[in-house]
């Protein structure tokens, strides 16, 4: 036990913050592999376990941020999409890049998650997307 990880034993219950502070900081304490896409299952593990599933909203507001710049829609691909439009490149020096834009990505999610709710951020992208019009007569 290091206090100042917090207390491990109790994971579901530890602030969101944390957790990504703690991954990013220390992942091979949590991933039998330190990559992309074993960093990207587990934050969608920790986000089911969390009790706010922190992660909600997430690909609506990437997909809402990034509309014009690719069409990626799930949120590791989105990720990824956004990588590559910094940095032409691929291999070890992608996946580099492509966790360096998700820390920075969620990092700014949760704030305008915090700062806005989950609501408008899904409203925004539904408007985007011209799924909330109501059709004539309903």
């Amino acid at each position: 036990f290091n206090p100042e990880w917090g207390d491990m034993s109790n994971f579901n219950k530890m602030e969101t913050a944390k957790v990504i502070e703690l991954l990013q900081e220390r992942p091979g304490m949590f991933l039998p592999r330190v990559d992309f896409f074993n960093t990207c299952s587990f934050l969608n593990g920790a986000s089911h376990l969390s009790d706010d599933s922190f992660l909600n909203g997430f690909t609506a507001w990437l997909s809402f941020k990034a509309a014009k710049e690719h069409k990626a829609y799930w949120w590791p691909q989105q990720i990824l999409a956004s990588a590559r439009l910094k940095k032409n490149c691929d291999g070890e020096e992608l996946e580099e890049l492509a966790l360096l834009t998700l820390f920075e990505e969620l990092k700014l999610f949760l704030e305008e998650k915090a700062a806005i709710g989950l609501n408008a951020i899904v409203s925004r992208f539904e408007e985007q997307r011209g799924w909330n019009r109501r059709e004539p007569g309903r």
